[in-house]
């Protein structure tokens, strides 16, 4: 009977440790210049996710959220101008950045930050997941 007991508090032990979600939470200054555009990749995980982002900029900038499968459709609209549904988020000129994403599961999310700017521009950027 005591064995009963010990192997079902295992077993729930193992399903509620291993059904929590992978807890994202990075920080980074990424330094732009001459209309640089910069990638960060963020690793995926079982379960969709809702992916912050925040942060300042000395100068403008444009920043978009998507999918790393979308990166080349991305960088055509970020430069074009005109977006499309490959773009799940996206704030342009900004020195204050706020936006999030939703990002599907098993999919590598894609922050792609665009110096709107000919001045050198720091970014500073805190991502999170909810």
């Amino acid at each position: 009977m005591t064995r009963r007991f010990i192997l079902v508090g295992v077993m729930v032990l193992v399903l509620v440790t291993g059904c929590r979600r992978a807890v994202l939470n990075q920080e980074k200054t990424i330094e732009l210049s001459g209309g640089e555009t910069h990638f960060t990749m963020i690793e995926p995980i079982k379960q969709a996710q809702t992916i912050k982002v925040t942060g300042t900029a000395d100068n403008p900038v444009s920043i978009l959220i998507g999918v790393e499968k979308d990166k080349e459709a991305m960088s055509n609209e970020v430069t074009r101008r005109k977006y499309t549904d490959k773009t799940l988020a996206k704030q342009e000129k900004a020195k204050d950045i706020d936006l999030q994403a939703n990002i599907p599961a098993n999919e590598t999310a894609l922050i792609l930050v665009q110096q709107d700017s000919t001045k050198k521009t720091s970014v500073k950027l805190k991502i999170t997941n909810q």
